[in-house]
């Protein structure tokens, strides 16, 4: 996608920390092998993949990338510089245009360091229209700019 004056692509490197519970314990997990390990948290969530229905998106986003609907105070994603509405391109190297919603979640899963190549540009436009009849309606758009 190309830049211009209202978008922007840039390369952000996040790297997730171990998740505690209200004690200051680390929450532990199962790992592939069968072990213990320290679940680890990256701090976003995200909506979207090629199975996702667009229409059911809260947010009303133009096609079926992957979105961050929401960023963490403090978290790993919010010290990176990730933000809401910012479609996220690229997972270590991988380009997710054509993933489905679990597949980009086990890939976010996978590796302690995610360098994530995101796109931001997304603005979302609502006005109110009336006629001379003074019926009215609120007309809701979502531009990927």
């Amino acid at each position: 996608m190309p830049s211009s004056p209202h978008t922007q692509t840039v390369q952000l490197q996040l790297e997730k920390v171990p998740e505690r519970d209200s004690h200051g314990q680390r929450v532990m997990v199962k790992d592939p092998a069968g072990g213990l390990a320290p679940k680890l948290l990256t701090g976003f969530r995200f909506a979207g993949g090629i199975d996702q229905d667009r229409q059911y998106c809260p947010y009303g986003y133009p096609d079926c990338g992957i979105y961050v609907t929401h960023v963490y105070s403090g978290s790993p994603a919010d010290k990176a510089g990730l933000r809401v509405h910012d479609k996220i391109l690229q997972v270590n190297g991988n380009n997710l245009a054509f993933l489905g919603h679990a597949q980009v979640a086990a890939l976010l899963n996978r590796e302690t360091q995610l360098s994530l190549l995101v796109h931001r540009g997304f603005q979302r436009f609502t006005t109110q229209l009336s006629d001379s009849l003074g019926s009215e309606a609120r007309v809701s758009a979502s531009v990927l700019l």
